[in-house]
């Protein structure tokens, strides 16, 4: 039987903040912090069609970082084959797979990670895995922000449209798609046809 311990003085009827020794990095907004300065560590989904620019808005987040990111992971199709984020400078690595969420950033350094444009529905089974534990874990205890891009949000996994913090979306051209996503994120369909 477990005895329930009685504490040595009265506690107040209020919860009392108890910090979390795991996320130690979190940022928070400050007067005059860039608008694309968000704090780390956040979860971004961004989407719209090809050309729309989203890759350019990421890319002007990384330039506005401060304090700057000491990695950059961008998850590409082509990673062998694109340079799309050297302009950015500092330390860029391009991946073609997920990574395992517990072997990324063991030193909590400010990381972003960057999901390009990969086909998220047709993801192995290990990967969907890996894509719920970086949303749902790796981003607020390893210290890891993350965006995704998408041209399309049905082809964004559930888990990822879920646990989003920040969403940026153009106009595309699958209105249905547009209101499944008001939908399931709480908005007014209207909001998103604008």
């Amino acid at each position: 039987m477990v005895k329930s311990r009685k504490p040595a003085k009265k506690l107040p009827n209020d919860i009392l903040p108890i910090e979390c020794s795991d996320k130690n990095f979190m940022e928070c907004w400050k007067p005059g912090r860039n608008v694309l300065n968000f704090p780390h560590s956040f979860r971004w989904v961004l989407v719209g069609n090809p050309n729309s620019g989203k890759s350019t808005i990421i890319k002007n987040h990384i330039i506005r970082a401060d304090p700057p990111y000491q990695k950059v992971i961008v998850c590409h199709y082509d990673a062998d084959g694109t340079t799309e984020y050297d302009d950015c400078g500092g330390d860029i690595e391009y991946i073609d797979r997920l990574p395992n969420p517990k072997e990324l950033n063991p030193d909590k350094q400010k990381m972003l990670l960057i999901i390009e444009d990969m086909n998220l529905t047709t993801l192995p089974r290990q990967d969907k895995e890996y894509l719920n534990r970086l949303f749902g874990y790796a981003s607020s205890h390893r210290g890891i922000s993350i965006c995704i891009t998408a041209q399309n949000p049905i082809d964004i996994c559930l888990s990822a449209r879920r646990l989003f913090s920040v969403m940026t979306i153009w106009k595309i051209p699958d209105l249905n798609a547009l209101m499944m996503l008001a939908s399931r994120t709480g908005f007014d369909k209207n909001d998103y046809l604008l």
